[in-house]
Parts: C-alpha cells; structure tokens; sequence
C-alpha cells in the first residue's frame, strides 16, 4: 500500500486524499501503529486541512483493537493539540468508553454533547442508548429511544436491536417481542 502511494507522485495523485486514505485503510486492516508511524513522519511535509478526519481515524483503528489506553491518549490529544472534536470524534469515544467497561463515561459524554448543543444522529444515540442501559437500565435506555423519536432522530433497526438485546439480559421477554413488533410498525425490518 505505501509503494503505491509513493508512486502517485508519478501522475500527480499524491496528495491530503489519498494520503488520508492509505492511512483509512492501514487502520482498517488493523495496522494502525505503522499507520500512526507513518502519519507522525508525513505530516511534518504535509498541513492537513482537517486534522480532525486524520484524529478520527487513528482512534477508531487503535478503537479496532481494543488498546482503550492507546484511544484515551489520542482523546486527549485531541485537546492538547486543538484539533476540533466533532460528531465522529464523539461517537467513536463514546463507543470505547462502552466497550471497556466504563459506560457512565460515555453518558458523560453525551451530556457533553447535549451542552454543546451539537446535532446528534442515529449513531451517537445508538451509542447512548447502549451505554444509559449499561449503566442505568433497559427503562432508562427505552426513555432515551423515546426522547430519540421526539428530537426527530429515526431510530434504525442497530438502535431497536439494542434495546431488544438489553430486555433480554434483563429476562424481559415479553416486552422484547412488543419492541420487535414496534420496530415493524416504524419500518425496520
């Protein structure tokens, strides 16, 4: 992938975007620490119009391999270097925050969001409909499935499938089948 990229300079394709897609997709197939190497050393010769895309991409390949040390450093990062977080960023620290046990984080997160006032989309509130049923129960994360529909977000078959599952843990087979026949009466199938 990286000859490659170095040959683009032959038909004047070298540039941000396809820099930023070998990076993409070094993450993507998990070789996110040659893709951090790589990025480090180009980025010297290059200013990247949008550092944030680069930052998102690199936490969710470190996100890829479970290293929540490694995505809490490039969180921090984030701050330390005034690279702007957005909706991406938000998500993607959400969904680590989930995943390694600290889903009460990634609430705090969201209340973060909410007082930003940034425009949240199905997968930040698939994220935190996930994490507040972790955290705080299946009722709270059918609230938040509610307050979803009532903000105008369309909650998709990934939200409805999470919910379902939390009724599950929770041995609530009954209203899991009520939330199947719900998410049919919305469209999802």
């Amino acid at each position: 992938m990286i000859d490659t990229f170095d040959k683009l300079d032959e038909v004047s394709l070298k540039d941000d975007v396809s820099f930023c897609n070998l990076i993409d997709a070094l993450c993507e197939y998990k070789h996110v620490i040659e893709a951090e190497e790589l990025w480090k050393n180009h980025r010297f010769r290059v200013k990247f119009g949008d550092e944030t895309k680069m930052y998102n991409i690199m936490l969710r390949g470190y996100a890829r391999l479970g290293w929540w040390s490694k995505c809490r450093e490039f969180w921090d990062d984030f701050d330390k270097k005034r690279v702007h977080k957005d909706l991406v960023s938000y998500s993607i620290f959400m969904d680590v925050q989930s995943k390694c046990g600290k889903p009460y984080k990634a609430v705090q997160l969201y209340k973060e969001m909410i007082r930003k006032r940034m425009k949240l989309d199905v997968i930040v509130y698939n994220t935190v409909v996930n994490a507040i049923g972790l955290n705080e129960g299946v009722d709270v994360a059918i609230r938040m499935l509610r307050e979803m529909k009532e903000l105008g977000c369309k909650p998709n078959v990934a939200t409805y499938n999470t919910v379902i599952k939390l009724l599950c843990d929770n041995e609530r087979m009954k209203d899991a089948y009520d939330m199947v026949n719900q998410m049919r009466k919305m469209g999802c199938e």
